[in-house]
């Protein structure tokens, strides 16, 4: 397209060179992201264009709210500009723009275009699609604002639909026409995370000539000003050509989402937003290097069918084979990517923020972030701990700044790792306040009384295996800040788990007094969330020894282990993989493969890694097999990929199977550390550790601490396809319990 306003601005030029000068040290991995991958299935991406943790995602939806964007479908109903979890965890779009020609259609099916995959394209920071109708769209995006550009093929009437009602549940919406190129309003929708406020403020590069408001479907004659939980608009032009709409969001207020889009996108420049996008993807990016992957794929030449030829053999015909370790590098940095999408900053550039309750704050030497979809299990936290120490402090102010003890506890894991790795810039004392305030009434639902959750309770035994959890977090928490004796008292609740293990079953159970509920099926999910009795068969991080123990010790728990990754079942049909009972989107799944470490048998370990890897992840659209909003399952993957993974917050990182030839993680001290694996260059099935050197000295623990890591350094790794077994009998074995403390990544 060729919409420019101001393409030739010092500012332009500035980013320009900083790029190319940044480039001479580092590589540029954004053509290796494929924001494609898991928009089909059950993966739940967007391929629309971003920047790192941004407020706005601008992006297509194919579908029903719903479904969102899915790779399959060949019709697009609309661009939004913001993504959000809604009630039940599942990502919902809000703000929707749609271009269409002739008479204006409303309706989500009528108003829907078709399009040609070969003419829909997207890359970091930008999408483009053309639809069959002729109307071509671009879009890019800032950080708390977004730029279409509609290119309309001559017609009497183009036409852009604003849909207020599209996405998750609305509670009320409302717009405005402030003049003929100013549009603004707001949405309040329900989320997992309570009531979101969103308010939106566009400007239009031409006027238009004529517009509509429909409040249930009805067009309200003469008015500029509308509300309720249905509204849509339009505004329509006599053949404009291109439009470009720039739009900014805030969660505070109009006016503010009127100063956010004039400050990020002060004009119609956009090449100059989309360089700039590029740029911040860079640099995020360049935390982290990853070099090969498999083996160098020869030429395969091929003979052409045997044929008479008078002048001699027939010339073979060479076939080019797929170079797998490029793919490995697309799901590697496509992964990075999906992790940074969120928590998104919530925000104003100014620093306000919304406290709810119509109050307002402002973020004093930090950025506040919607922290929400931090609140989960496992690898997200790790990597943020090990990458991105400064955004952790951010992350865990924001947490605090709104929560009064009733947020997700899951988030303390990230605030129990914070301490551990000696992370600085938030209030430690305060979130434990904040954890007690919310185990106080967790405690006193079961664990206080009885040491368990009741069988007549929903999900008993998973919310048993939560709280013992969630009161080991705070048992840490009590122990760095020198509370000896609450700690004690914590470590107690925390064995809550103990008393619905049944050892005869080898599972843990409803219990209803002191009797396990009968009958009982290892597939049933009545107990569960979730879930069934094989996935939480190990839901107990903390303290995997004594679980190892109570099963009849290690013969017995490596027999557990290999039936969990080898009973095959019915599943629910929201995720897609699975490997036996184990599946990436059962976020207390993610370190079921590395407590083989506890067993004769590590080297399993390494098998299920590698097996989990190959069958759960692929660089095309349905390369996730699980809900991918919050980054979590990408965030196993790379932890994974760099080859060490952790159970609990602050523990040990236990050794898995690197998967490139050498991995370069640059810490925030300025420091790097390189894992490599030169035997993946060799075959696709070397995946058994032979051998380990941290600097250049053998290696004797199958696990490394976190000081190891942060104060740089080479790790090497060496393997084979077949297994080491005295190898790596002779290796010390790492512990499920809290046992690393290091230097900060961050001083």
């Amino acid at each position: 397209m060729k919409f420019t306003y101001s393409s030739a601005c010092l500012a332009a030029m500035l980013l320009f060179i900083a790029i190319n000068s940044s480039a001479q040290k580092k590589k540029d991995h954004t053509p290796l992201v494929n924001t494609f991958i898991g928009t089909a299935g059950s993966g739940h991406s967007y391929p629309g264009a971003a920047t790192p943790y941004g407020m706005v995602l601008l992006t297509p939806v194919t579908g029903a709210p719903q479904n969102g964007y899915l790779y399959t479908d060949s019709t697009i109903h609309g661009f939004t500009h913001a993504v959000y979890a809604d009630a039940a965890g599942l990502p919902h779009s809000e703000i929707l723009f749609m271009p269409t020609i002739g008479t204006t259609e409303l309706s989500l099916a009528k108003r829907a275009a078709s399009f040609k995959k070969k003419y829909e394209k997207a890359s970091v920071g930008y999408y483009t699609v053309a639809f069959n109708n002729k109307i071509e769209a671009e879009l890019t995006a800032t950080t708390r604002a977004g730029l279409q550009v509609y290119d309309f093929p001559t017609a009497p009437k183009a036409n852009v639909i604003i849909d207020l009602q599209y996405g998750g549940e609305v509670i009320n919406s409302e717009i405005e026409v402030v003049n003929d190129r100013e549009l603004r309003g707001s949405r309040t929708s329900a989320t997992s995370g309570g009531q979101r406020q969103t308010y939106f403020y566009a400007k239009f590069s031409k006027p238009f000539k004529t517009y509509g408001i429909a409040v249930n479907g009805a067009v309200q004659v003469g008015q500029k000003k509308a509300s309720g939980t249905d509204v849509k608009m339009y505004v329509q032009f006599d053949d404009p050509g291109e439009v470009a709409i720039r739009t900014g969001l805030s969660h505070v207020s109009a006016a503010g989402a009127l100063k956010n889009l004039d400050a990020e996108i002060p004009d119609f420049d956009q090449r100059k937003i989309q360089k700039a996008a590029k740029a911040a993807w860079f640099a995020e990016l360049s935390k982290m290097e990853v070099i090969g992957g498999a083996p160098p794929m020869p030429r395969v030449e091929e003979a052409t069918p045997a044929t008479y030829n008078p002048y001699g053999r027939p010339s073979p015909r060479v076939v080019k084979l797929p170079d797998f370790a490029a793919l490995k590098q697309n799901v590697f940095y496509t992964a990075m990517y999906h992790t940074m999408l969120t928590p998104n900053i919530a925000s104003d550039a100014d620093g306000t923020y919304s406290t709810g309750n119509n109050q307002t704050a402002k973020a004093e030497g930090f950025t506040y972030y919607n922290v929400h979809p931090v609140a989960t299990f496992g690898a997200r936290y790790q990597l943020l701990t090990l990458t991105d120490p400064k955004r952790v402090a951010d992350f865990i102010k924001s947490y605090q700044a709104v929560n009064n003890g009733n947020g997700d506890l899951a988030f303390n894991e990230l605030i129990v790792d914070a301490l551990a790795k000696d992370i600085k810039g938030f209030d430690a004392d305060k979130a434990y306040i904040q954890l007690r305030a919310a185990l106080d009434v967790l405690n006193n639902e079961g664990l206080k009384q009885n040491g368990f959750i009741a069988g007549d309770k929903p999900a008993s035994v998973s919310k048993t295996l939560y709280y013992s959890y969630y009161n080991w977090l705070a048992a840490q928490m009590a122990r760095s800040l020198k509370k000896t004796d609450e700690a004690a008292e914590y470590d107690r609740l925390a064995s809550s788990w103990k008393n619905v293990f049944n050892k005869t079953t080898g599972f843990f159970q409803a219990k209803t007094g002191d009797k396990f509920q009968e009958p009982f099926k290892p597939v049933d999910t009545v107990a569960y969330e979730r879930g069934n009795g094989w996935q939480y068969a190990f839901m107990v991080p903390h303290d995997e020894e004594v679980l190892l123990d109570m099963m009849g010790g290690k013969d017995a728990f490596e027999e557990k282990l290999d039936g969990f990754f080898n009973t095959l079942t019915e599943h629910p049909t929201y995720v897609d993989g699975f490997t036996g009972q184990f599946s990436v989107a059962y976020l207390y799944n993610n370190f079921m493969p590395y407590l083989y470490s506890f067993t004769e048998n590590p080297q399993k370990a390494q098998s299920y890694i590698n097996r989990i890897i190959n069958q759960l992840y692929a660089p095309d659209a349905s390369g996730l097999s699980g809900n991918d909003y919050n980054g979590q399952i990408s965030a196993w993957y790379i932890m994974n990929s760099l080859g060490f993974y952790s159970l609990v917050p602050g523990g040990q990182y236990f050794i898995g199977l690197p998967q490139f030839d050498k991995a370069t993680i640059s810490l925030p001290n300025n420091k790097q550390f390189t894992i490599a694996n030169g035997g993946t260059a060799i075959t696709r099935k070397n995946f058994y550790l032979q051998g380990l050197n941290l600097d250049k000295s053998s290696y004797n623990k199958l696990f490394i601490n976190y000081s190891d890591i942060a104060k740089g350094g080479d790790f090497e790794v060496f393997t084979g396809t077949m297994a080491n077994k005295l190898f790596m009998q002779d290796l010390e074995k790492p512990t499920s319990k809290q046992q690393q403390t290091g230097p900060a990544a961050q001083k």
